[in-house]
């Protein structure tokens, strides 16, 4: 009994060396280096680059589409709000001249709640008008750095050899 276990733990012994050189092997070997598929593995990046830098160049547009209507809709926003609160502020100046108005009340009240609704929408539109030029900013830098990755890759591919035939 104690000579069959010996002989299976050698044998695991065995395909686990195996095993072990089987995998060293195909780590250790080297990369086969074909010029033509480097050249053409290099192309293919550019081409990912540029379909990145025009994905980039469109959401670019987009926001700057939006910036351009938020810029309107805060103008509007803005000029609502200030209406608004010319519209409280006066009714509140007339009834501090007739205190005792219920009707000029209510309406000074719901004034100031229009005034105070139209200035909450002006903050907000400021806030996402922030976010946009915040993103277009970014937009901006990771064209220039996709540009600059390019730039780079165009010009190892120009110095690599040619090996095509047909040229």
């Amino acid at each position: 009994m104690i000579k069959g276990k010996t002989m299976f733990t050698k044998g695991v012994q065995f395909i686990g060396l195996i095993i072990f050189i089987a995998l060293t092997m195909s780590a250790c070997s080297n990369k086969i280096n074909n010029p033509k598929i480097d050249r053409l593995e290099s192309q293919q990046a550019l081409l990912a680059l540029n379909t990145h830098l025009n994905e980039v160049n469109l959401k670019l547009e987009r926001t700057t589409l939006k910036n351009e209507s938020l810029i309107n809709d805060i103008d509007k926003a803005n000029q609502d709000a200030s209406a608004s609160a010319a519209y409280a502020k006066k009714l509140s100046d007339q009834l501090s001249s007739d205190p005792g108005n219920q009707k000029l009340a209510k309406k000074a009240s719901k004034a100031a709640n229009k005034a105070a609704r139209d200035a909450k929408k002006a903050s907000k539109l400021n806030v996402e008008f922030g976010d946009t030029a915040e993103m277009l900013k970014m937009y901006k830098e990771e064209i220039a750095s996709t540009q600059d990755k390019l730039k780079a890759l165009k010009s190892k591919i120009e110095f690599m050899p040619n090996t095509d035939k047909s040229n």
